[in-house]
């Protein structure tokens, strides 16, 4: 078995002739191997990713308030009919463009060096789906998702930043910041109980 070049991040094998297949990307934000989420990338896959994880909630334009005070944003909000319900879908704050350094154009303005905006460059993880509670079954889950222990987990690349802008924000936290072997950590609560990690890992 031998490596065969790689595409945009895909890495190809090729097994005693048979023809190339790609493996899983390896996400250097979330630091473990990561499924392709642009269609390009879910062709060249093999194995399927995880998309979305379901948030139970009261409503959904308090959610998405509270949530937005967090740099979350609204990727998706249609409502279904034949339902009566929405589909909504948020994400995560996105890790920051690195700066580019300034070059001069032919005309002689400043400029900036291009940079790839292939969409195999990166990806960004699963997304939330707000659900709210149509039952009385459901609704003894909201804020309880995971039995009390911590349900989510929120990866930084700037902890002290983002454990600031959370604070400002009014987020409380349940556990103060901490030094970890694997990184720093401290624990938060949502608007409706469930505990959320934010970690930066080293």
């Amino acid at each position: 078995m031998f490596k065969g070049g790689g595409i945009s991040g895909v890495e190809l094998i090729n097994i005693a002739g048979i023809q190339q297949r790609p493996v899983l990307f390896s996400d250097p934000y979330l630091r473990h191997p990561l499924q392709a989420r642009h269609p390009l990338q879910a062709r060249l896959a093999t194995m399927p990713y995880l998309a979305h994880i379901t948030l139970i909630v009261r409503d959904y334009d308090e959610a998405i308030a509270f949530y937005s005070r967090l740099g979350f944003t609204v990727a998706e909000d249609t409502f279904i009919p034949e339902q009566q319900k929405r589909w909504v879908i948020i994400q995560p704050p996105l890790p920051q463009s690195p700066s580019l350094p300034e070059t001069e154009t032919s005309d002689g303005r400043a400029g900036q060096a291009p940079i790839s905006r292939s969409p195999l460059a990166s990806s960004q993880g699963a997304t939330i789906l707000l659900a709210r509670a149509s039952n009385a079954e459901q609704e003894a889950f909201i804020g309880n998702q995971a039995g009390g222990r911590v349900f989510l987990f929120l990866a930084t690349d700037d902890f002290d930043r983002d454990y600031k802008r959370f604070s400002d924000a009014g987020i409380e936290w349940v556990r103060p910041p901490k030094i970890e072997a694997y990184g720093k950590v401290a624990v938060w609560k949502d608007l409706y109980g469930n505990l959320w990690d934010l970690v930066q890992h080293y």
